[in-house]
């Protein structure tokens, strides 16, 4: 008899191991995708610019938002879009609002 609640006892603890073991196991999946998110977020905020737009009399002037760095200015949006992605061809500007993208991609223009 105490061989068999020994056996029980000894499978019990067998089954929990494993069932840690499998948790551990998931949770460093979990946390490299996680990793790998990340990362992979922060390379595309590295292709936006979050800018301002400004208009004064007929002219569009457009801003960093972070740095209030002139970036370019035109007499239309399409002017303005021209000279941004001129001068940042690869990057995406992003209203300040944070939901209009105002250029896409040159192909755009």
């Amino acid at each position: 008899m105490f061989d068999v609640i020994l056996f029980v006892v000894f499978f019990y603890f067998l089954l929990q191991g494993i069932f840690v073991f499998v948790r551990i196991k998931k949770n460093n999946e979990v946390r490299e995708e996680i990793g790998d998110l990340i990362a992979k977020a922060q390379e595309e905020l590295k292709k936006v610019l979050v800018v301002r737009v400004e208009k004064h009399g007929e002219m569009f002037y457009l801003y960093n938002q972070t740095s209030n760095e002139f970036i370019c200015q035109g007499k239309d949006l399409q002017e303005v879009r021209k000279a941004y992605l001129l001068r940042y061809p690869n990057k995406r500007a992003l209203v300040d609002d944070g939901k209009d993208l105002l250029f896409k991609e040159k192909s755009h223009v």
